[in-house]
């Protein structure tokens, strides 16, 4: 079962999602961006993918989370001002679209970000790391 569900532009749930808690990964679409592409797919964010985000595309640094496991980084980043729900959301937005338009990696804010074909974003790379890239089946049409 795949592990995503289909929203509108507003964040309704479509009804025949198969996620037992859909709302848990409601975003509504962020708002710099102009085209939506996500064709209303959002996909679950991983601890580690939170915590490498903060680490490589906002500036933290690996040092500054050394000796906390993935979960443990949400309680600290949570301490240190960081507004998570804002994070993980965007994230679960541009993995949606890596879903949508049936992509495995995608390159945003700096980052690559790395898309299993359940529909989790499990890490974000660095600039320069390469990533192996498959393309899996689109969930729509590449027009919307």
């Amino acid at each position: 079962m795949a592990e995503w569900f289909r929203a509108d532009a507003a964040g309704t749930i479509d009804p025949m999602s198969r996620h037992p808690d859909p709302l848990l990964f409601a975003s509504p679409v962020p708002p710099d961006v102009v085209v939506d592409r996500s064709g209303g797919l959002r996909a679950q964010v991983s601890a580690h993918a939170l915590r490498r985000y903060c680490e490589r595309a906002l500036g933290l640094g690996e040092v500054a989370l050394a000796g906390f496991d993935d979960h443990q980084c949400r309680v600290e980043l949570v301490d240190r001002g960081f507004d998570i729900p804002a994070i993980e959301a965007r994230l679960a937005y541009y993995g949606g679209v890596a879903m949508h338009l049936g992509a495995t990696v995608l390159r945003i804010d700096g980052v690559s970000l790395l898309v299993e074909r359940t529909g989790v974003v499990v890490t974000i790379a660095p600039k320069g790391m390469r990533l192996k890239r498959k393309r899996i089946q689109p969930t729509g049409d590449s027009d919307e």
